[in-house]
């Protein structure tokens, strides 16, 4: 029988917290709105334009690197890249599908342990869950909204969550078992760094579903995983454009980017998360009353995911995650190579959030009063951001606007002479499409491509 738990005190969590959910939604809608391509998008859209969705494809699968999956993802986008509001369809998707696969995930999950949310509450959950993941974000600019990052790594990493949502739904569905193919299919041929952790993760779960009883039925869904994950990882690894690109990066060594990885860690520590410690802090302490709602059933979690344990497991797959990029490049990864460390630690912080509010004892009504309020404060927070980034962002694509006014009216007029463009506003949370001092800078030369420019541009000093 679904478990379903006993009516405490009344209160506003559940409207809360699905409005504070629905607002972080409208915040990336909004700045979907006012999005644009940037840096490499305009070189990228210009090959598309030329040489079509699937032509571009094998052009990069032969010339530069296997992420054929990523690349055919961003040139659908690139594709449609001259209609006004290709980018904001483009986020509204992505919000819709992250926040959908956030919540099968969910969902899975707590039927495992006999609990059934209604969808306001699944929504409000997910939605939560998911600008957890948003604000603490390393650097949201490019995890976000660079168009061309989202492909090969926010995107690796929701289809990575719908794909495990799925397996835990356990059903004996033909179009089940697809999906869950398809999913693994496609993160097999996006980030090859993000790959490695997710074929862990899927080993790790295959030998547990010969050790746990528990997940026993799953074991045939998780081959299906694999199958689609290998066949698609195996056309990435084999891409001619491979070796090319490695040819471009610094001779890998392991003791160099074991040290990088090390002080990249400490870096995480000292300063990205204690620099979102407020948000930490109050997204578990908002978590806690799930934990609290359905103490009885979180108990039954075995002890051996006891603390240490999962700080292990957290240590190891944040360290394999950054070394694999570091071992690459020999340097700190980019800021968009880190969502998937942001997602583990996240899950980390919901688990103990939820496991000590399934411990804690306190008077219904104070603990109602307290969560209550920080949902307001929340609520409160989440209206500022819009108010500001949307006063941010508006000036931003404002002035992109004007520029690209300009230039083509400068192209009309078959100017020669090299223009000095006036410096973007700030850009928000948004990723900046500004230009560099420099005609030569690939930045530059990106912009001068994709809108056919016959003269040189740059930014002001």
């Amino acid at each position: 029988m679904v478990f379903k738990p006993a009516k405490a005190l009344k209160s506003y969590y559940n409207l809360l917290s699905a409005f504070a959910g629905f607002l972080f939604v409208s915040l990336y809608c909004i700045l979907s709105y006012y999005n644009s391509f940037a840096a490499d998008d305009f070189f990228y859209i210009n090959d598309v334009h030329h040489a079509g969705i699937i032509g571009t494809m094998f052009k990069y699968y032969r010339e530069w690197g296997g992420r054929w999956i990523t690349c055919l993802h961003a040139n659908i986008i690139y594709y449609f890249s001259a209609y006004k509001y290709t980018i904001f369809i483009y986020g509204f998707i992505t919000i819709i599908l992250f926040t959908l696969s956030i919540n099968i995930l969910l969902r899975n999950v707590l039927l495992k342990l006999n609990i059934n949310l209604n969808k306001l509450k699944l929504f409000a959950f997910s939605s939560l869950i998911l600008s957890f993941l948003f604000f603490t974000s390393f650097n949201i600019p490019e995890i976000w909204f660079w168009n061309g990052a989202t492909a090969s790594y926010l995107y690796s990493v929701i289809f990575m969550t719908l794909g495990f949502g799925l397996i835990l739904n356990g059903k004996k569905s033909f179009i089940l078992k697809t999906l869950i193919f398809i999913c693994f299919f496609i993160t097999g041929g996006e980030s090859e760094t993000y790959a490695i952790v997710i074929f862990l993760i899927l080993i790790f779960a295959l030998v547990l579903s010969y050790r746990n009883k528990l997940i026993l039925s799953l074991r045939k869904d998780i081959y299906i995983a694999l199958t689609g994950f290998i066949i698609s990882f195996i056309i990435t690894c084999l891409a001619p454009g491979n070796q090319n690109r490695m040819l471009f990066l610094p001779h890998p060594d392991i003791l160099k980017a074991s040290l990088i990885t090390f002080k990249f860690l400490a870096n995480i520590l000292l300063h990205n998360i204690i620099q979102d410690s407020g948000w930490y802090l109050l997204f578990f302490l908002i978590f806690i009353r799930i934990g609290y709602e359905y103490r009885d059933k979180f108990k039954i979690i075995n002890n051996a995911l006891h603390f240490k344990l999962s700080s292990a497991l957290l240590i190891i797959m944040v360290f394999i995650s950054i070394f694999s990029t570091v071992y690459l490049l020999s340097d700190y990864p980019p800021g968009r190579c880190t969502f998937q460390i942001t997602y583990f630690i996240a899950i980390y912080v919901l688990f103990w959030s939820i496991r000590i509010g399934a411990k804690i004892k306190l008077n219904d009504r104070f603990l109602s009063f307290i969560i209550n309020g920080l949902l307001l404060i929340l609520i409160v927070l989440f209206l500022l951001i819009i108010y500001s980034q949307v006063g941010i962002v508006k000036k931003y694509a404002k002035a992109v606007d004007n520029r690209k006014e300009l230039l083509e009216q400068l192209r009309a007029e078959k100017n020669s002479k090299t223009i000095d463009l006036k410096s973007l506003p700030a850009s928000g949370y948004l990723f900046s499409s500004e230009i560099s001092t420099d005609t030569n800078s690939y930045l530059n030369k990106n912009l001068k491509h994709v809108m056919n420019l016959g003269f040189n541009v740059k930014r002001e000093k």
